[in-house]
């Protein structure tokens, strides 16, 4: 259980400085510390990353550092591509559903280290914002995530927004991404049978508020460089790892 407190409040101090790595870090504490079948780790960590999210959220409603017509362009057709994402995840398997994720987080891992912070506004190219919303819908659906660790990346890159524009934008996208996603997870979680573990959502829940409780305003001091190739790092760990025990279970 310690194990499980701890990774909470990493996973919160994450959401709350850098507006990703929710369900990045939940899922496999859910699918390999505590044994649960993938699907369900997948509903459960969206539940979790929603609560979390939304917390992380309230204070940035005032800061206006959320781009909203940007953010809610975003969101809708990033829930059509989460509806596709469930319906694929209905029938796939799940080792392929965490190969995947290891893939994609790799990915992401690389973009954010290769991509710069940007220094001059350019003009919104919305039809590449779009295509990128329903592939990381599809991928919310599909594997699990709230997709900040690539919602981030992609504002910076496609819209230019700075890392606190990005960090508080992602964090709407992901809230209504993770709440339509888990309302689609629960059904398929009823199919299977399958049978939510309150307690622990909760628990991994309030740690992970503690966490970012405490870590709001160190985001604030932290220069967005280091943040930045902090959590890419992590992601390449995170991949390895997950590549790693799924490549093993597979033998």
């Amino acid at each position: 259980m310690f194990i499980a407190i701890f990774a909470a409040i990493f996973i919160g101090m994450s959401m709350a400085i850098l507006g990703s790595g929710g369900a990045i870090l939940t899922v496999p504490l859910l699918v390999y510390v505590f044994e649960q079948p993938e699907k369900l780790a997948i509903a459960s960590s969206l539940l979790i990353v929603a609560v979390i999210a939304g917390f992380n959220l309230l204070p940035r409603l005032f800061n206006k550092q959320i781009d909203w017509k940007l953010a809610i362009t975003f969101s809708i057709f990033s829930s059509l591509g989460t509806k596709l994402g469930v319906s694929l995840a209905e029938i796939a398997m799940p080792w392929l559903q965490m190969l995947l994720f290891s893939i994609i987080t790799a990915i992401a891992a690389l973009r954010l280290i290769t991509t710069e912070l940007p220094t001059a506004k350019i003009t919104i190219n919305y039809w590449k914002v779009i295509i990128s919303a329903i592939l990381i819908g599809i991928t919310t659906g599909f594997v699990g995530v709230g997709g900040g660790f690539l919602i981030v990346p992609v504002l910076i890159i496609l819209a230019n927004l700075n890392l606190a524009s990005a960090v508080s934008s992602s964090l709407l996208i992901i809230f209504i991404n993770a709440i339509y996603g888990f309302s689609q997870y629960q059904k398929l979680v009823v199919q299977l049978n399958l049978d939510f573990n309150w307690q622990l959502i909760g628990l991994i829940s309030f740690f992970g508020l503690i966490g970012s409780f405490f870590a709001q305003p160190l985001g604030a001091r932290l220069p967005a460089k280091v943040v930045k190739m902090s959590f890419a790092y992590l992601l390449l760990i995170v991949s390895a790892g997950i590549l790693l025990q799924t490549s093993v279970s597979l033998l």
